[in-house]
């Protein structure tokens, strides 16, 4: 019975040419060193493979990036003292391990001023616990989103709070900072109000309304009667994202374009642009606090799991303009390529290079065994040729 081994250098050329004593020691140098190559030629392509696999790492983990600025440059307290001031003094409600033995309200409501409300989902009512923001005019309110889901009672808490402002209620208008769901699955709670209007989350929906007709550039102007918002167009986490401003408090509201936790990027290209038309704006404006439409980390930067029902130790939701500028800085340094990287304040992760990485992997783990099997095959097939040579 042929049993299969691997011939040494010599043994090789001893059946080729002839008994040891008659092979050239040139032959012998040759087929040693060509023997000496082909572990070589492993060793180099190991060494490819490794250093292809790290910079393939970095390309789509760029790494940490920092979230300072130089606050000269930025701080811009000299425009201040325009706006009216509001607290950000809240203890934000934070959930439970087991949710059935929590006593937060389904929705927290904290007053900024007196004519301003910010809403809270307890991450037990869901765990996207969005932020809804009610700016109220002379004439008329608004609302920015209405949360994640419909059986908290969105409607009935903002209809109440208007009623507070006198008799009769002011008329309501209800946007969304875009269309996800976790922040219009209230909406259907303001249907049959004859002083409500809703906003469709569609982009050409946002665009009519505010009469953006050059969507995403320009910003519309949109009046509550002594109070004066300003909508800037955002796309890049949704096509329809817009940015609110509030002329009367400074605040800048952001949606899940900038908030302390995990800022999603569906369109790279769209959410850099709409990053420095942000930048732009905020140049010669007073930014009192930018609010954002989640708050996913603790007091030490720590991320939260993203199904989380429980936030022990929440940091504050208000962020600056000076995170504005460093959003900016991050996406420009953030790769085409590249699908996590985070700061001390915000990570960004890039959905679309999830799904493209995924399938990058699982195209190169199979091109992998094809190749390994093709290998293992042709070895096996060597080997016995060879022992069976006479």
């Amino acid at each position: 019975m042929n049993t299969v081994r691997e011939f040494t250098t010599k043994e090789l050329a001893e059946t080729l040419v002839g008994p040891r004593n008659t092979i050239p020691p040139t032959l012998v140098r040759v087929m040693t060193t060509l023997k000496a190559a082909g572990m070589m030629r492993k060793l180099i392509l190991t060494a490819a493979l490794v250093g292809l696999a790290f910079v393939g790492y970095r390309l789509i983990f760029p790494g940490p990036f920092s979230t300072s600025q130089n606050t000269n440059a930025s701080g811009r307290g000299d425009l201040m003292a325009q706006v009216t001031p509001g607290s950000m003094e809240v203890d934000w409600v934070s959930g439970s391990p087991d949710c059935a033995q929590s006593d937060d309200p389904a929705i927290q409501v904290h007053q900024y001023n007196s004519m301003t409300y910010i809403l809270r989902q307890s991450p037990c009512a869901d765990f996207e616990a969005p932020f809804m923001y009610l700016l109220i005019g002379e004439t008329r309110a608004f609302l920015l989103d209405t949360g994640a889901v419909d059986a908290a009672p969105v409607a009935r808490t903002v209809l109440g709070l208007l009623a507070e402002q006198g008799q009769p209620r002011l008329p309501l208008i209800v946007a969304h900072s875009h269309g996800h769901f976790d922040h219009r699955s209230g909406d259907d709670q303001f249907f049959g109000y004859k002083d409500v209007e809703i906003v469709g989350d569609e982009q050409a929906e946002v665009q009519m309304f505010f009469g953006l007709d050059n969507w995403p550039e320009g910003v519309a102007s949109f009046d509550l009667g002594g109070r004066s918002l300003e909508i800037l167009p955002i796309p890049g986490h949704h096509p329809a994202g817009i940015a609110v401003y509030d002329t009367l408090t400074g605040l800048l509201l952001t949606g899940d374009n900038l908030l302390p936790g995990r800022v999603y990027i569906n369109d790279l290209g769209s959410f850099r642009s709409s990053s420095q038309r942000l930048v732009e704006f905020i140049e010669n404006r007073p930014v009192s606090h930018v609010l954002g439409g989640h708050l996913e980390m603790d007091n030490e930067g720590m991320l939260y799991g993203s199904s989380s029902t429980y936030r022990p130790a929440q940091r504050d939701l208000q962020m600056t303009r000076e995170h504005v500028l460093a959003l900016d800085q991050a996406l420009g340094d953030f790769g085409r390529f590249a699908i996590y990287s985070r700061g001390d304040d915000f990570a960004l992760v890039n959905t679309g290079n999830i799904l493209t990485g995924i399938g990058i992997i699982v195209v190169v783990f199979v091109g992998a065994l094809v190749l390994l099997g093709f290998r293992f095959i042709r070895r096996r097939r060597s080997r016995a040729v060879t022992a069976k040579i006479p």
